[in-house]
């Protein structure tokens, strides 16, 4: 993540200046007192390092407890939050719910797939991610139900955030995944960020999670076969 770690770059050259104004009055004292150098160069370090680690262990909690703060510093990065995708497999369609989060900088995936019916057909979690600004690749572990028993495959999958203004954080993506299991084979997909907060809630709430997933699917319905 890139522009959280331009944000701590910054954060640290605050912190450095800081700590030299400090060390100025700081030197001004013990000159008076006609204290030796070195303690006053030592005490400088010890304030500059503190300043540091304070800022950053300050900045740190903020960023991770409050996605109104992420998102001001991501910007046009910030892919966090709730996706809809739809691809299309041989004549069937299906759809995906994507959860994007943001921990101690790095990027957690989640997600599910659903049938036509809102019924789940897979799960999947991310095994480990990259975000370089503009693309998101991971490699995820998916858990298949089938049969009656679930089956755990490996694959890997990017998304291509697509960007309409400068500045405006992304609102859709195109993107394909390829499980390792069935030789790499890649099915794409187009997605898009889910804003509607009633929509949001219905999908937090497991007692409601499939209305929401029928609300999504009403709104993104694949076009009609004319054959």
């Amino acid at each position: 993540m890139e522009k959280l770690n331009s944000f701590f770059r910054v954060i640290d050259a605050i912190a450095i200046f800081v700590g030299l104004y400090f060390c100025k009055l700081i030197d001004i004292y013990f000159e008076s007192k006609k204290i030796p150098y070195t303690i006053t160069f030592l005490l400088c370090i010890a304030v500059i390092i503190m300043l540091i680690k304070v800022l950053e262990l300050l900045f740190s909690f903020l960023i991770h407890n409050s996605q109104v703060v992420r998102s001001w510093i991501l910007r046009e990065e910030n892919i966090e939050g709730a996706w809809f995708d739809m691809l299309k497999i041989d004549s069937d369609y299906f759809y995906g719910i994507l959860l994007i989060n943001i921990r101690n900088k790095k990027i957690q995936v989640s997600g599910e797939q659903f049938d036509c019916e809102g019924n789940v057909r897979v799960s999947w979690t991310t095994v480990m991610a990259d975000f370089d600004g503009s693309t998101l690749r991971y490699v995820y572990q998916s858990r298949y139900a089938k049969a009656g028993n679930i089956e755990e495959k490996y694959g890997f999958s990017t998304h291509d955030f697509i960007r309409y203004s400068s500045g405006k954080r992304p609102n859709s993506y195109n993107g394909y995944f390829a499980d390792i299991s069935y030789n790499f084979e890649r099915q794409t997909f187009t997605g898009r960020r889910i804003n509607d907060k009633a929509v949001l809630r219905l999908l937090a709430d497991p007692e409601s999670k499939k209305e929401g997933i029928m609300a999504l699917l009403q709104n993104d319905s694949p076009p009609a076969d004319n054959h």
